[in-house]
């Protein structure tokens, strides 16, 4: 797993410490396919969002985060793109797959 410049930034406007991806990556996570789409930036633009990975796990007993990553390159390392804490839809969809 690999970060970049703004993926330190998105994680702390989340609150989010950079260590927590690879807590939910060694914590047995969903991880699932995200779609491509059309999404509105910050700016208000319309942008191209590229198929990525959604991940979803706990970082302890309370807390459980999504991670958005990168779709891997050809040595297997994902770039994390952002994590948020887990909405009740993440975590009902975790809960379905256990």
């Amino acid at each position: 797993m690999i970060f970049s410049r703004n993926s330190g930034i998105k994680l702390n406007r989340h609150e989010v410490d950079v260590d927590e991806p690879v807590r939910v990556l060694r914590g047995n996570p969903l991880i699932r396919p995200q779609a491509s789409s059309y999404v509105l930036d910050d700016s208000g633009q319309w942008r191209w969002r590229p198929r990525r990975l959604k991940m979803i796990g706990p970082v302890g007993p309370d807390r459980f985060l999504t991670i958005i990553l990168e779709l891997p390159d050809d040595e297997g390392r994902a770039i994390v793109v952002t994590g948020y804490p887990s909405s009740m839809d993440d975590l009902a969809e975790y809960r379905r797959s256990r």
